[in-house]
């Protein structure tokens, strides 16, 4: 069976401050000339003072290949809001999330290193795209520290799209 959707690249990169991360969505989309084009753009913010993220799909910035909002909503409930065991046994919950962010290749270093650098007081901007970084004087932004990549394969592709697809 040939793969219907081409292989994907599932970029994260960090800010050093909670609201970094939106203002240069807003400065992207404010600049359409110079903006990329990606498949789907998510956005977490952390306030020093909130236990818990904010996070969103920014779509003024995603293409036509985007995904639902119920993936960005698994991966960050994996991410940040499912409990860290702290020497006990891991949850159920979290060992389902592993089986199913890891059928679609997202594996536990990628999870670890984003759950090491994305802490209250900072924040994030996460990219599936099937292109390569694009080339623009826009990105990455000048202030982002790039985090992780995961590249997903064709077949793992196909599953994030059967899945998940914005339709």
């Amino acid at each position: 069976m040939t793969p219907l959707t081409p292989p994907i690249s599932l970029r994260a990169w960090a800010f050093s401050s909670d609201l970094a991360a939106q203002r240069a969505v807003r400065r992207l989309a404010g600049s359409p000339r110079t903006a990329p084009s990606f498949d789907d753009l998510a956005v977490v913010c952390w306030p020093a003072d909130q236990r818990r993220p904010l996070a969103w799909q920014a779509r003024e910035l995603s293409g036509d290949r985007r995904l639902s909002g119920a993936f960005w909503g698994l991966l960050f409930a994996h991410l940040f809001l499912i409990p860290i065991s702290l020497g006990a046994a891991p949850s159920p919950t979290a060992d389902h999330l592993d089986d199913a962010l890891g059928a679609i290749g997202v594996d536990a270093d990628f999870v670890d290193t984003v759950r090491d650098r994305i802490v209250p007081g900072t924040s994030a901007l996460f990219l599936l795209d099937t292109t390569a970084p694009a080339t623009t004087s826009a990105w990455p932004p000048t202030d982002a520290v790039h985090l992780a990549d995961l590249r997903l394969t064709a077949e793992q592709s196909d599953r994030l799209h059967a899945g998940f697809d914005d339709e």
